[in-house]
């Protein structure tokens, strides 16, 4: 026969140990399943797994050798003990753990182990990218650098920025003119996104991770007075071509600065390449979780998804943007931007 008494009080125990399942410093999001399935591939990572969500994928344990070689070669040429490391993590477990939106399955000693390595791979790997030198042959091939690149664009394959950057204080020297700042070398890492040259004394919001950096550098010279969440709906190219209406191309470098004037829809060349949907659905998943009242770079997309919707192509609009899309979208954009 069930105790009630003994139900009661396991339950009130469960209730006072539950904790809010996101807190205000979460900033690294697990993509929904019914955004993910629309193209797996798009967040998940080929190569190399940083952080805890895709730590025991067994299609990326090859790297688990490399990343431990890349970080004794940064503790040991930065004359860093592990020990100074391993402290400093452990303090900041419970913070960082908040940075993640899941709950995750690591105990304190793994989780620490995990930050530890991930971070040291990444300071060593940013660190050979600023000197030009060859450290690992097999991972110096140009494409696994570019797989490696876009792994680290990843929304789900992130570490919380103040870690990182603490730990490569920790192993630099203060006030040496010649050693980079974490920052700068991040910057530097990145700067086929950086098209306006934003430097990071123009920061002036807090960089979370790289993926949200990244975002950063996409928003920097938009105009502020235009929002495309204040546009009316907006019809078809081939529809504003039957009414008079012409797309140009505009000048501006950052892409979110589209303008109407004169029966002429200016719109930026939008860059193109096989990273592009990638880096665009990692930018919109963030922006649904974390800057939902400054999707910009949503807004821009779903224009876009405007100017090319046809019935073929496109269903209809859906509260989760990135549900829009389909695996050959930015190539649709790329034939509206530039024909």
């Amino acid at each position: 026969m069930m105790n009630m008494d003994d139900v009661v009080i396991h339950v009130q125990g469960m209730l006072e140990r539950a904790n809010p399942p996101v807190t205000e410093e979460c900033c690294i999001y697990r993509v929904p399943l019914l955004i993910r399935q629309l193209n797996e591939e798009a967040y998940t990572p080929k190569v190399i797994s940083i952080g805890p969500y895709h730590h025991k994928n067994s299609l990326l344990q090859n790297m688990e050798r490399h990343k431990l070689t890349y970080c004794n070669s940064f503790l040991k040429r930065t004359n860093t003990s592990m020990a100074s490391w391993i402290h400093y993590i452990a303090g900041k477990e419970l913070q960082i753990r908040q940075c993640y939106s899941d709950a995750l399955e690591f105990s304190p000693k793994e989780l620490v182990e995990i930050i530890c390595v991930d971070s040291g791979f990444i300071l060593e790997h940013f660190w050979t990218a600023h000197y030009k030198t060859l450290y690992d042959k097999y991972l110096s091939t140009p494409w696994f650098g570019i797989m490696i690149f876009y792994d680290l664009v990843l929304l789900e394959n992130q570490l919380p920025f103040f870690v990182l950057n603490d730990l490569f204080n920790l192993s630099t020297v203060d006030g040496d003119s010649d050693t980079p700042s974490f920052i700068q070398l991040t910057f530097e890492y990145f700067d086929f996104f950086n098209r306006l040259d934003l430097s990071p004394d123009n920061l002036n919001t807090t960089c979370h991770h790289f993926t949200d950096l990244i975002r950063t550098f996409h928003l920097c010279g938009r105009n502020k007075t235009t929002r495309s969440s204040q546009w009316p709906h907006i019809p078809s190219a081939t529809k504003l071509s039957g009414a008079g209406i012409r797309l140009g191309s505009s000048e501006s470098k950052c892409f979110l600065n589209l303008s109407f004037s004169k029966k002429v829809l200016k719109i930026p060349n939008l860059r193109v390449d096989d990273g592009t949907e990638l880096l665009f659905r990692n930018m919109v998943a963030l922006e649904q979780f974390h800057y939902p009242d400054y999707a910009y770079i949503a807004e821009y997309a779903l224009v876009l998804q405007y100017l090319v919707n046809t019935e073929i192509l496109f269903s209809k609009i859906s509260v989760l943007i990135t549900s829009l899309y389909g695996r050959n979208w930015m190539l649709h954009i790329k034939v509206v931007v530039l024909s």
